[in-house]
């Protein structure tokens, strides 16, 4: 186990993000790689978050109830990792996490409308959130800062029982140049987000 935890840490952080499900089978040497390497990687602990947010959540939205002991790691383990970033890792964490649950909430506001009315509520419902910095990303791609959303591009997708949507996103590469602005679709519904 020691050897899997060195070759764990050989890897950049961003990449073993997959690894947050050995927490259900081992809370020993993986559990500690994990939270060692959101201590050295804001991004990969706001990734793991994330992670650990959907876990806790079914399909229907309910919380997992089949695994109460699970579902305790899950909460303090997320709760460790956000009382461990720094000040400027946390402002980044809330305004991220604030402004991507303000866009994956409009799916939940679509599902009372009328199919014919879900376009233009996706729009106004665009109109309203605000981005707050420049360093926000996109959820399952850091490398993505988003520079703004395409209000118009939001497109209500069939479902039975919730109301997915996809919305495009005006992003540049991090490390790239900044002027070079394209587009990202990305589809949401409540609790998830799919690129």
């Amino acid at each position: 186990m020691a050897y899997v935890l060195r070759v764990l840490e050989s890897y950049p952080r961003e990449r073993v993000t997959f690894f947050m499900q050995s927490l259900r089978y081992d809370r020993g040497l993986k559990g500690i790689y994990l939270l060692r390497a959101a201590q050295r990687s804001y991004i990969f602990a706001h990734i793991l978050t994330w992670h650990l947010q959907d876990e806790s959540v079914q399909e229907d939205g309910a919380s997992v109830k089949n695994d109460s002991s699970f579902q305790a790691i899950l909460s303090e383990v997320r709760q460790h990792i956000i009382d461990a970033l720094s000040l400027k890792a946390l402002d980044l964490f809330y305004r991220e996490f604030d402004f991507f649950e303000k866009v994956t909430s409009i799916s939940g506001a679509l599902f009372p409308l009328p199919k014919e009315e879900r376009r233009a509520g996706t729009s106004r419902e665009l109109e309203k959130i605000k981005m707050q910095g420049e360093d926000l990303y996109l959820p399952t791609a850091p490398s993505k800062l988003v520079k703004g959303i395409q209000i118009d591009s939001g497109i209500p997708l069939q479902s039975a029982a919730k109301v997915p949507i996809m919305i495009t996103f005006d992003v540049v590469d991090r490390d790239g140049n900044q002027n070079d602005v394209k587009p990202q679709a990305c589809i949401f519904k409540v609790g998830f987000c799919i690129f």
